[in-house]
């Protein structure tokens, strides 16, 4: 996926592949099954590479490795809920884990990666590093389920405000991506160093980039691309900035039409799909998804600010690849 970034990082990414998979596994042969099933068709990895990149910079330790490894396992977990919420048949262009195995077991899994996770952060760690550790570790969970009940009570809301859009991003994808960038200084730093709040900030704003841009791909790129079904906000009558923007810009009568399929006791997931393109066309027409663009790109710089209090190193303007990455990416 990142194949800009130097040599030694890729051979770090690999080390992270193999420890990965390498993990303690289950005696429930079903489990290891589902396992292999989740991890056959790997994703960005990002937030692995964030925590491995930042590691590298601020002074590696075998631990960060292990690290890597409890965040992609807390990453998969989210989304093994989120699919059994959001009923998603479609995940990296491979049927769901609810779509194979059903909503229970999708459950069932995601608890039983979270598990894993926290023995990983619990694993070869300092009392007062535990501690932080699973501190930073439960208030992330906790932030991110808030996150996702906020996020099914207001953001079908056709009323709801880019404030509150950016909070529900920032606790639903923000968070774990600024707990990545988080856990890397933490084993030589504390957690109210000037180091560790400079890499929480560029975790913060890389998280908010990311979703941004993830809201308007959702909108703007094929479903060959995405590996999921494209529209799949805008059909499920979420409301993400994209659409926040348009009620800002668009004509009343066309607001109206919009928001009459969103809130419609009539309209269905069905008939928002029959109206997908018109809706798409008409957001493209106010440059709505390049007001959404310029936002992620001042977020992607107040990130790239936050990098000053390193001294520059290949790991440095990897970051600030991966940071122009996210602002680029159509996936």
């Amino acid at each position: 996926m990142f194949s800009f970034i130097n040599p030694k990082l890729q051979e770090l990414m690999q080390e992270f592949e193999t420890a990965l998979r390498g993990s303690d596994r289950s005696d429930t042969l079903a489990v290891n099954e589902i396992f292999e099933y989740q991890f056959k068709k790997s994703g960005k990895r990002l937030r692995p590479l964030l925590l491995l990149t930042l590691a590298q910079i601020i002074g590696y330790d075998p631990r960060h490795l292990q690290y890597a490894c409890a965040i992609e396992l807390i990453h998969n977990a989210t989304l093994a809920h989120d699919d059994v919420v959001d009923e998603s048949k479609l995940r990296r262009g491979n049927p769901t884990i609810n779509a194979t195995y059903g909503n229970a077991v999708s459950v069932l899994f995601g608890d039983y990666l979270f598990a894993k996770a926290i023995k990983i952060l619990l694993k070869d760690s300092s009392d007062s590093l535990t501690l932080s550790l699973v501190d930073n570790f439960v208030e992330t969970v906790k932030v991110m389920s808030e996150g996702e009940i906020k996020q099914l009570v207001e953001s079908h809301s056709t009323e709801i405000s880019e404030e509150s859009y950016y909070q529900i991003i920032y606790a639903k994808t923000g968070k774990l991506i600024e707990l990545a960038c988080v856990l890397a200084p933490l084993v030589k730093y504390q957690n109210n160093h000037p180091v560790t709040a400079a890499c929480k900030s560029f975790g913060y704003h890389i998280g908010n980039a990311f979703q941004i841009i993830d809201d308007v791909i959702d909108y703007t790129s094929t479903s060959e691309t995405m590996g999921k079904q494209a529209g799949d906000d805008f059909c499920e009558g979420k409301v993400t900035l994209p659409l926040i923007r348009f009620f800002s810009v668009g004509k009343k009568e066309e607001i109206q039409a919009v928001k009459g399929l969103l809130t419609d006791e009539q309209s269905s997931t069905e008939t928002r799909r029959e109206h997908f393109e018109w809706v798409k066309n008409l957001l493209q027409s106010y440059n709505c998804f390049e007001y959404c663009r310029e936002h992620a790109l001042k977020e992607i710089t107040h990130a790239k600010e936050q990098l000053n209090i390193f001294c520059d190193s290949a790991y440095k303007q990897d970051l600030y690849k991966i940071a122009d990455f996210i602002s680029n990416r159509v996936s």
